[in-house]
């Protein structure tokens, strides 16, 4: 078992994580758990979001000819064998 940490949320908030995790069929920990990765995930795009409105033009341009030079990449002279399983 991992280790935990009491917090104090108010009751309102309360509630409405136990409703959320009924309708889940899962605990309030796991509600949190999960609310908290999916915050993070948002913060992490918000901010890449906020650094590319930032970038110059020629910054962007840089960019773009990185990503085009990337998208070779699958190129790798290997023929496409649906058939493979991993």
């Amino acid at each position: 078992m991992s280790k935990t940490k009491s917090i104090k949320v108010s009751f309102s908030t309360y509630e409405m994580l136990k409703e959320v995790a009924e309708k889940e069929n899962t605990t309030l920990q796991g509600i949190l758990d999960k609310l908290t990765k999916q915050y993070k995930t948002k913060k992490f795009f918000e901010e890449a979001n906020v650094a590319y409105e930032r970038m110059s033009a020629e910054d962007w341009k840089n960019e773009l000819a990185e990503r085009k030079e990337m998208d070779v990449t699958l190129m790798d002279g290997l023929e496409d064998d649906s058939s493979e399983t991993w």
